[in-house]
């Protein structure tokens, strides 16, 4: 073959080479994938995901008797209200009992405050508050009686509400958990199946336990449990319909916000690290509500800051409603001071080495006296007993050779 030929099939390769890339290319641009490329799963949840399920439920309640766990996450579209609370796995389970099934869900946060924020994001409007064992968080307390005369009520707080309920369906908060469980239809003694659950679950240790304390600050006189809100951050605070935009709270400021119904209208308490941060929020939110940005009738928008907090007032309070609930938002301040330990010089410090080494030798040197007396005197009444002098002094001592002639 002559190169002439030779080049013409060689470029003839090529070219087939090169319409089957283009015609790849092309199917590819109208599948949607390109060689190398993985298709984009966007309706995955960007949540972290454990490799194994997590033992968070346990294997009994009751006489209810857990089946396979399986692995849970959140809803797509509160991923990011979720992550703000800090979750980091969940799991889920069906628990049967004589025919009756209800299946478990329960999602873990590093503590209790992420968890109590999901517990209330979850908590649909008609949900019913529930008190499932809610008395290791806090005690019901009696307010103060007021100047009109009228005697002191007992209260509940906030976070004694540790559940809630519509139909068939249960959310339940203990610690850094969140458990949403869904019953049979009909079933009965569904609230004891949730104490017993409760009790079953494990405690979170230490200060991973300790629930936020804002919403106990909230005015007890007219509060709509139902309707209590807390975020940490702005994706959960807006799901949950807060009244002030984001962009006012700072929540990049280390800010907290609990939102709640009193009647027609609404109250939101902020907290922050520090007097000056609220102070300075306290200014931007009373500029926002002269300027029309929350949503109120006239004289139903004010604002308070006490300490570290910082109270709202809007919807469709009276004047004088919104004063006499601001009024109720106080804040103490506890100022802890440490007390400086005085500066030691060193030759106080070298004086107090010498002290302490002569004080262990006196201790050991007497130890070795009595201890000496001890074992002596035992050995003396001992021989004395044996009727033999107390001393061996005086003793004498020989080999005897019991030698006999043969």
């Amino acid at each position: 073959m002559s190169l002439a030929c030779r080049w013409r099939v060689v470029l003839s390769r090529c070219k087939a080479m090169f319409f089957r890339l283009i015609g790849v290319l092309t199917l590819g641009s109208f599948v949607g994938v390109v060689p190398g490329a993985t298709p984009s799963a966007t309706t995955s949840s960007s949540l972290p995901q454990a490799a194994n399920p997590p033992l968070i439920l346990p294997a009994s309640f009751g006489s209810w008797k857990r089946g396979v766990v399986q692995q849970a996450t959140p809803e797509v579209q509160d991923d990011a209200a979720w992550r703000e609370f800090g979750f980091q796995t969940g799991s889920q389970a069906s628990y049967v009992r004589a025919g009756a099934k209800v299946t478990v869900s329960a999602f873990q946060f590093p503590d209790a405050t992420g968890a109590y924020g999901a517990f209330t994001l979850l908590h649909a409007p008609g949900m019913q508050p529930e008190q499932i064992a809610a008395e290791r968080y806090a005690t019901a307390r009696l307010s103060k009686p007021g100047k009109d005369g009228r005697r002191p009520r007992l209260f509940i707080p906030a976070t004694q509400y540790n559940g809630a309920r519509s139909g068939d369906v249960w959310l339940l908060w203990k610690g850094n958990l969140l458990v949403e469980a869904a019953f049979a239809s009909g079933l009965p003694g569904e609230k004891a199946a949730m104490m017993q659950l409760d009790m079953a679950l494990s405690s979170a240790a230490g200060s991973a336990g300790v629930p936020p304390g804002l919403p106990e600050q909230l005015p007890q006189e007219g509060l709509d449990v139902a309707s209590l809100r807390y975020a940490i951050g702005p994706a959960a605070y807006q799901l949950e319909g807060g009244v002030l935009p984001p962009e006012l709270i700072h929540f990049d400021q280390d800010a907290e916000a609990v939102t709640a119904q009193y009647g027609k209208g609404t109250l939101t308490l902020l907290a922050y690290p520090t007097p000056q941060i609220a102070d300075a929020r306290m200014a931007a939110i009373a500029g926002a509500l002269q300027q029309g940005a929350v949503k109120g009738t006239p004289g139903a928008l004010l604002v308070k800051r006490a300490g570290t907090r910082v109270a709202v007032t809007s919807g469709g309070f009276t004047p004088a409603q919104a004063k006499a609930l601001l009024a109720q938002v106080q804040f103490r301040e506890h100022i802890a001071m440490d007390r400086l330990k005085p500066k030691v010089s060193e030759i106080a410090k070298t004086a107090q080495m010498l002290t302490s080494v002569a004080l262990l030798t006196v201790i050991l040197g007497g130890a070795s006296i009595l201890l000496g007396l001890f074992l002596g005197g035992g050995r003396a009444i001992y021989r004395v007993m044996r009727g033999k002098p107390a001393s061996s002094l005086h003793d004498e001592e020989f080999i005897a050779l019991n030698i006999n002639d043969k």
